[in-house]
């Protein structure tokens, strides 16, 4: 009858460092040894990441719902489809400035309606900040263009990078 799997991984482990025979406890003190600062600072680093990307979803959920605030705005239910990809990707977003394009999305989701799609989520992800310049300019062009009247003008993308 031979050892049980994880009996025989720490013979072998121990066969490997040259010992005869090695306890499980040997060995997981001589791998913690090996892999304990290692590991030490990989948890931190994972700790950090997940404590900033809370803190970037806590600002994301603040920020929109000082958006319907301001609005004057009865937030409504959001179907899950919606929101979670919203915070999920917004959680990873390092600039602050998309971060707010974030929280704008799930405030005009919040406003009841089928205006805002699924699939927003997706297009806001692939943003850079130049990107959401552009989007933005866009925007208020249109709004511009449509009080007085006029057709879009014609512009290059780089007198839109220069506003920025």
């Amino acid at each position: 009858m031979g050892l049980p799997p994880d009996a025989q991984i720490v013979s072998n482990l121990g066969l490997m460092l040259g010992l005869a025979h090695v306890s499980k406890d040997a060995v997981t003190d001589v791998v913690k040894r090996i892999l304990g600062p290692t590991a030490d600072h990989a948890g931190a680093a994972i700790a950090s990441l997940f404590k900033k990307r809370t803190e970037r979803v806590d600002e994301v959920l603040e920020t929109s719902a000082r958006m319907l605030l301001a609005a004057e705005a009865e937030p409504q239910p959001v179907p899950g489809r919606i929101p979670i990809p919203v915070l999920n990707h917004s959680s990873w977003e390092e600039d602050a400035a998309l971060r707010q394009r974030w929280a704008a999305l799930l405030a005009n989701a919040a406003t009841g309606g089928d205006s805002i799609v699924p699939a927003f989520a997706g297009i806001v992800r692939q943003f850079t900040p130049e990107h959401a310049a552009i989007v933005q300019w866009m925007f208020d062009q249109g709004e511009m263009i449509e009080s007085r009247g006029r057709i879009w003008p014609d512009v290059f993308r780089k007198e839109i990078e220069a506003m920025r």
